[in-house]
């Protein structure tokens, strides 16, 4: 974690870095935003009839998850045209993928068929290992050439999303009382803190500039 702290602290030393940043900064906003917005005016906060239907703004916020990640390659100018909107496309349906598996895998501990805590942690971790691997594997192929080793950095910063979403709800629990996983992800933390992860991600990989 400090390997990942120093580089991001050196890529940010110059002004385009750091408007890099304020971008997916905005674009983290703007998601969390869009989430609380279909949570509030839509669904209801009341208890978790937000989890009764189809909620529609997973399906928007995962493009911004993604365009939080693709931002310092594009503002790079590292990034053909045709091979970004190839790479968004498989970013984004890798991401709605992932977003079904989670929804189920977060509610699993709620169905009372449901007790074992380790086979829900396994679980969890496979389904942010197969999330790694996909974005990595996509920007390996359709982006730029990177390490094996920023397949850690995206699995340790996707893993950052839960300790960072809990200690958000505890901080401020927002328009309810609860501090459970479930009440962050009402809250939309996860989904402030995955796109913010995955644009520090981008960063991280844009840095070291390899070009396909």
């Amino acid at each position: 974690m400090k390997t990942i702290l120093l580089k991001v602290q050196q890529y940010l030393n110059t002004e385009n870095r750091k408007k890099n940043l304020l971008v997916i900064f905005l674009l983290s906003l703007t998601a969390i935003a869009i989430w609380l917005g279909e949570i509030l005016l839509i669904k209801g906060w009341h208890g978790l009839s937000w989890l009764h239907g189809t909620l529609y703004a997973p399906f928007v916020v995962t493009g911004f998850v993604v365009a939080a990640f693709m931002t310092p390659f594009v503002m790079g100018g590292s990034l053909p045209t045709t091979r970004g909107v190839i790479a968004f496309i498989l970013l984004y349906t890798a991401g709605i993928f992932c977003y079904i598996a989670g929804a189920i895998w977060i509610t699993l501990p709620y169905r009372m068929f449901f007790t074992n805590i380790y086979l829900f942690a396994l679980l969890g971790f496979l389904l942010l290992l197969f999330f790694t691997a996909c974005y990595w594997l996509i920007t390996q192929t359709c982006m730029v050439k990177i390490k094996k080793m920023h397949f850690v950095y995206l699995f340790l910063l996707g893993l950052a999303v839960l300790p960072l979403s809990m200690l958000s709800i505890w901080i401020c629990p927002g328009f309810g009382t609860g501090d459970r996983e479930v009440d962050a992800v009402k809250m939309g933390y996860p989904v402030f803190w995955m796109a913010m992860m995955m644009g520090i991600a981008g960063l991280l990989m844009q840095s070291d500039n390899y070009k396909l």
